[in-house]
């Protein structure tokens, strides 16, 4: 079950984002109860490690993440993220405005090195639950969706033009707001069922938490580490780390190796003040 007990339809293919981008975009939904406006942004660090025998898909990004990795080793910072968020307790809505930028020596080989995100929805579910999300990476090529629950209909339009329609059947969350589903909720306790889109389509992600910890800023912080449970083994690997106090976001990786050779992770670069 998802939500509010509302059934699960997995029959969507979720279309992996972009290279860079695609991996995650964070942002949360929860209100604290002693607030009633919550505001703060959050700037991201975005590093790849790529297997380059294996990224064919995308060769220009192979090369230039390749080439840098030949030369200084490890994993490579390739772009930066940030986050613009809004929680209103008083009609429990939030709104995500977030903005990624790729580093200098990777926008060289990206015909779009940036990209802008837009969330607005409710935080009065288990989970947030979007009513509207936008992502335009090439100006003029604005993804948007509209979540109609009342209907149980999915709008999708592409550059202004009406686009496909789907049934919506549970809550869904978005691309932007992911990594803060459980940002001032109780945090799963056993297996976890959310759904997703990301502007183009939606699926399901099985999520399984377990204790961990991240560093942030030279500090320990107590997390609990939440797997997405890959039913395919060509399935891209999704892994939120929320601290464990709160659930407030703190690193995601997105797993890409076994199909493109990319594993990527964002990391906050410090908690921002007031959360």
């Amino acid at each position: 079950m998802i939500g509010n007990n509302l059934p699960v339809h997995s029959n969507h293919a979720m279309r992996l984002s972009q290279f860079f981008l695609a991996a995650l975009a964070l942002s949360s939904l929860t209100l604290p109860a002693y607030a009633q406006t919550l505001s703060f942004t959050t700037e991201w660090n975005v590093r790849v490690a790529v297997d380059a025998a294996k990224a064919k898909s995308n060769p220009k990004i192979a090369k230039a993440v390749g080439s840098s990795l030949d030369m200084i080793g490890g994993s490579l910072e390739i772009g930066t993220m940030t986050d613009h968020v809004v929680f209103n307790s008083g009609n429990n809505s939030y709104n995500i405005h977030s903005r990624a930028e790729a580093a200098l020596m990777i926008s060289k080989f990206l015909p779009n090195a940036t990209a802008s995100r837009s969330s607005i929805g409710r935080t009065d579910a288990p989970y947030m639950t979007s009513v509207q999300f936008t992502e335009e990476r090439t100006k003029g090529q604005e993804r948007k969706v509209i979540l109609d629950y009342a209907h149980k209909v999915s709008v999708y339009s592409k550059a202004g033009k009406p686009g496909k329609r789907e049934q919506l059947p549970y809550r869904t969350a978005d691309s932007a707001s992911l990594p803060y589903l459980y940002f001032h909720k109780p945090l799963p306790t056993g297996l976890s069922v959310v759904a997703i889109t990301d502007g183009s389509s939606s699926r399901i992600f099985r999520f399984m938490p377990s204790p961990d910890s991240v560093t942030i800023d030279g500090h320990a912080i107590p997390a609990i580490r939440l797997t997405h449970h890959q039913s395919n083994p060509n399935d891209a690997g999704l892994t939120l780390w929320v601290r464990k106090t709160d659930g407030f976001p703190l690193r995601a990786r997105l797993d890409m190796n076994s199909r493109y050779g990319a594993i990527l992770d964002q990391e906050i670069a410090a908690i921002p003040k007031g959360v």
